[in-house]
């Protein structure tokens, strides 16, 4: 590549007639958002058509990107991007379905189970909720105690400390999706003070929601 053998999106090495076809892309995502799904894949994937017979959807997946990569049509870049990362999640579903010694912990586990999976998606759907531990208990119904043993065995950490990270990581999207104020976006993840918003924001992130978002702009 040094040697500018990348041309016109193709990379040619070498002579003779024989030739080897790689189709090359990347599934990007912010490093900062430390969430177990994203923590937990392996550094590397391989996906081989031959390997796939019992995952069809994997399989037909990966044609149809060789397929659109081929065709180069109009709305190519869009749709290679969403195939890309019907791929990921394809891949990290599998991954956790397969059997092993870690199989009833981390976080797909966790969705597995139906009791966690309520509260969850209720952290999830509604950040801006007074959650308490007893108020997820009660949505996922068992216990306080059990919950919180449950949750930590399954998630690897407290369910306090489970929906900070997400109003955090919600607050980092919104101040790059959006427009909206500081303000109303920490009010939309709970935060009823600016000054502390901004405060555990810069705890986490090594900066503060404003500096975030003109760091952004500039990107």
């Amino acid at each position: 590549m040094a040697g500018r053998a990348l041309q016109d999106g193709c990379l040619q090495v070498g002579e003779g007639p024989a030739t080897t076809s790689l189709l090359c892309g990347f599934c990007q995502f912010d490093e900062e958002l430390d969430h177990p799904i994203l923590s937990n894949l392996p550094s590397s994937l391989r996906l081989r058509l031959q390997d796939l017979g019992s995952e069809p959807w994997l399989a037909a997946t990966l044609k149809l990107i060789a397929l659109e990569a081929n065709f180069n049509g109009q709305g190519s870049s869009a749709i290679l991007n969403r195939l890309i990362e019907t791929i990921a999640i394809q891949s990290t579903r599998t991954l956790n379905a397969q059997p092993s010694e870690d199989a009833q912990t981390g976080f797909i586990a966790a969705l597995a189970d139906k009791s966690l999976a309520r509260a969850i998606t209720q952290i999830h759907r509604a950040p801006e909720q007074n959650w308490q531990v007893t108020s997820l208990a009660e949505v996922a119904g068992m216990s306080r105690a059990s919950f919180a043993r449950h949750f930590i065995r399954r998630v690897g950490k407290s369910p306090m400390e489970y929906v900070r990270d997400w109003r955090l990581m919600r607050a980092r999207s919104l101040l790059t999706d959006t427009n909206l104020s500081s303000n109303e976006i920490a009010i939309r993840c709970s935060y009823n003070s600016l000054p502390s918003f901004s405060k555990l924001f810069k705890k986490r992130f090594g900066m503060g929601p404003g500096t975030f978002r003109k760091n952004g702009e500039r990107e």
